[in-house]
């Protein structure tokens, strides 16, 4: 159940994604805004992302009978209050810490998705407890494949039922902003980093409160002498540093039982061969324009990809969705879903803890208000 929009405090004061985005520069120190925020090389991806959205235009159906407004949808098997989940974000405590779980939390309360990445700072079991059956998982591809095998396992006892297999990240890329802000795998924050932090006190108090975020799901996997610490933020990147390739993707399917999303998806071929392989769903995204410069939006990718596959499977879509009318425009061009990241964390950032529930609040009232604008009913 989302509460209405207007009944939560500050509505007024921040009501859109843009508004939270502004608050949460305002808080956070340099390098964590810029890891939110930011995209790789000279950021043309990310740019186009947004500008691609905000070029298209609807005309409204007018004269249409507009009583009643039903903004769920049904996607694997399941039925959600909006046609809109939450997409994986590594690291995301660090854009407020201690808030990755109360996100889920409030997904499952809300009836959307919340995808946990595997560079998530809680466990599996911790954010099943949270989500329930919200919780999806993204897997990214690992050097030894029993790692990969164990995060399944145990996704699955936790009740994950859709996995996401992350397949545009061939190499940790290069985030221009990361690398000039000292972003590295130390544990120790830079003597840069530290003054940053100094200027930010709401967020050093709550990092001294909750603790600095660590890779909690994939510290199973090293030394427990060295889990938080350098060496074993050093010894993750390291058994992460792999890519997917299709006798890999062949290896996952076969093992994962449940519903498998390819995530990544820009091309019609390989959106073709990967349902030929097995998948049951294809997510057109350019990792929100974090990985490759030269991406094309992925909102432009959206018509095409869905005269080359038709029906076969749901086509989701992330990478530039910041309001309930980019979600209208996507599901208008033939999304069956959509997802976003920084949306949501946006909130956590601006307003702490409770800014997961404002910000899903916030979408879920601007996704039904552009319906009945647009003079749509239902999906």
């Amino acid at each position: 159940m989302i509460r209405p929009f207007l009944e939560h405090r500050g509505a007024t004061n921040y009501p859109s994604v843009t508004d939270l985005k502004a608050r949460a520069k305002q808080r956070l120190p340099k390098f964590v805004y810029d890891y939110l925020a930011g995209g790789l090389g000279r950021e043309r991806s990310l740019s186009r992302n947004e500008q691609a959205f905000n070029n298209i235009e609807l005309v409204p159906k007018f004269l249409a009978e507009l009583d009643s407004i039903d903004s769920s949808i049904e996607l694997f098997e399941q039925n959600w209050s909006l046609p809109l989940g939450i997409s994986p974000v590594g690291f995301a405590d660090l854009n407020w810490p201690g808030t990755e779980l109360e996100m889920a939390r409030q997904a499952q309360l809300a009836g959307i998705p919340f995808t946990q990445s595997s560079f998530s700072n809680e466990t599996i079991e911790a954010i099943a407890e949270a989500a329930g059956s919200s919780h999806w998982f993204q897997l990214y591809a690992c050097k030894d494949f029993a790692i990969m095998q164990d995060l399944m396992d145990r996704a699955a006892r936790n009740g994950v039922k859709n996995l996401l297999v992350t397949i545009d990240t061939p190499q940790y890329s290069k985030r221009e902003r990361d690398w000039r802000n000292g972003m590295s795998s130390s544990a120790l924050p830079s003597l840069k980093q530290l003054l940053q932090v100094s200027s930010k006190p709401a967020w050093a108090l709550q990092a001294a409160l909750k603790g600095v975020p660590t890779l909690k799901t994939l510290n199973a996997y090293v030394d427990k002498k060295d889990r938080g610490k350098t060496a074993g933020n050093n010894r993750i990147l390291e058994l992460c540093d792999s890519w997917y390739d299709w006798d890999l993707l062949a290896k996952v399917r076969q093992h994962w039982q449940g519903k498998l999303i390819i995530k990544g998806v820009m091309d019609n071929e390989l959106g073709r061969q990967a349902i030929a392989q097995g998948a049951d769903g294809l997510l057109i995204s350019n990792h929100g324009g974090r990985q490759f410069d030269a991406a094309p939006a992925t909102i432009d990718l959206l018509p095409r990809i869905k005269d080359s596959v038709g029906d076969s499977v749901p086509l989701i879509i992330d990478s530039g969705i910041r309001s309930g009318l980019d979600v209208l425009r996507a599901m208008e061009l033939g999304a069956d879903f959509c997802m976003s990241g920084r949306s949501f964390y946006y909130g956590t950032a601006a307003l702490g803890s409770r800014g997961a529930e404002f910000v899903i609040a916030l979408l879920a009232d601007e996704i039904t208000r552009e319906m009945k604008e647009y003079g749509k009913t239902s999906w």
